[in-house]
């Protein structure tokens, strides 16, 4: 794949459609006015490696260190990674993918978040990555609080991020991954102290539209019938509106307001027809929870439109070509129009060949193949955010 800058100085959509079947076939980096013709460094055909070794002794400071929340009895525990040369230097908090991770987001023997760590220390960033709550060195319980209660969390760590000597605290951001693209969105309406925001997978649709789409996909790899599938999705469409009666307030707090909502819950479950997909946990109390909890509830009602439409700060929105979670036709285009709708004068946004939902080199795309791929994370990708953020904040 080609990147090449826009020949306006101005940002401008570079959306093209397959129109037969209905699917993002190219979207070219965009790079806006405030880049200069330093981005002629991003234009050529990218090779992505297969491997990303990482050795010691690495050529900059790591120190383990404790973030206070919002919450007294909560605390996450994070690595902080500064550059030895003399400072000011840019900084990023990294944001995980939905559900309990560590601070290296680890999956099937891969650590990405501590790969785009290195990377990114190396080309001259401070670098806070934290384990979600309740993983690891951190308390509470990650699934107990909604997206907002998250952000709130981000902007804590863009505050503590500023405060040290060696950043610039004009140049502090985050950089996250699907539910942390939308969290470090949320964070960075919330304070002006947030100086970009990189999204990797990220969500540019409602909650609902964004899960009921990743089902139907699913549902059609599988090639079932079109009766089988129009039966799968009144199932997911009904317990959608259940979770949605929920209100987030959690299993026991919907018992008592209303027991016959987990009857109904009950019946969607044991329906024949009803798969809850590999994350989906077995045991009933337990998928009951989830559903009903805070977390969930605020993913599905999450409207990243409006979030995205009030966005000032830098914004780079990348995409795997072949994200199977965030259906990059579904997301990019949306969250092009939403930055665009809302005047936001410094965004790009890039589909990259080949990559998945955590940004591997891969075949096809689905989870099932994270473990088989040697790659942790893509150099094309590892390149493309470094750029974008040392082109802005640490000309070279």
């Amino acid at each position: 794949m080609v990147l090449e800058p826009s020949p306006q100085p101005i940002l401008r959509s570079c959306l093209r459609f397959t129109a037969l079947v209905a699917t993002l076939s190219i979207l070219c980096l965009v790079p806006s006015a405030q880049a200069g013709p330093d981005l002629d460094r991003l234009v050529g055909t990218w090779q992505e490696s297969r491997a990303n070794p990482v050795g010691e002794p690495v050529p900059y400071l790591t120190e383990e260190v404790t973030l206070e929340t919002g919450d007294p009895a909560v605390s996450l525990g994070c690595t902080l990674t500064t550059p030895r040369e003399e400072g000011p230097h840019p900084a990023a908090m990294l944001l995980t993918v939905a559900g309990p991770n560590d601070r290296d987001q680890s999956h099937f023997g891969h650590r990405p978040f501590f790969v785009l760590a290195d990377h990114l220390t190396r080309r001259g960033l401070v670098i806070l990555r934290c384990d979600d709550r309740g993983v690891g060195d951190s308390s509470g319980d990650v699934t107990a609080v909604g997206l907002d209660v998250l952000a709130e969390d981000a902007v804590r760590g863009a505050r503590y991020l500023a405060q040290q000597e060696a950043v610039d605290p004009s140049a502090v951001g985050f950089i996250g991954n699907s539910e942390g693209s939308l969290v470090g969105a949320k964070a960075a309406l919330a304070s002006d102290e947030v100086g970009f925001v990189v999204m990797l997978g990220g969500v540019g649709v409602p909650g609902s539209e964004l899960i009921r789409e990743r089902r139907l996909a699913d549902l059609r790899r599988r090639d079932v019938s079109e009766e089988d599938l129009q039966s799968r999705m009144a199932l997911f469409d009904r317990l959608i509106e259940l979770v949605e009666r929920g209100r987030g307030a959690g299993l026991e707090a919907a018992r008592a307001r209303d027991p016959s909502l987990i009857d109904k819950i009950d019946e969607v479950l044991d329906s024949p027809n009803f798969s809850g997909g590999p994350l989906f946990p077995r045991e009933r109390r337990a998928q009951l929870e989830l559903l009903l909890g805070p977390w969930y509830h605020s993913q599905l009602l999450s409207d990243a439109p409006s979030v995205l439409r009030r966005i000032r700060q830098p914004v780079l929105a990348l995409a795997g070509s072949v994200d199977r979670v965030n259906l990059p036709a579904q997301n990019l285009p949306a969250i092009q129009q939403a930055l665009l709708e809302g005047g936001n004068q410094d965004h790009t946004v890039a589909l990259l060949p080949r990559l998945n939902h955590v940004f591997q080199t891969a075949k096809r795309g689905g989870m099932e193949e994270y473990g088989r791929l040697k790659e942790s994370f893509s150099s094309l990708a590892l390149r493309t955010i470094s750029d974008w953020i040392v082109l802005r904040f640490a000309p070279e």
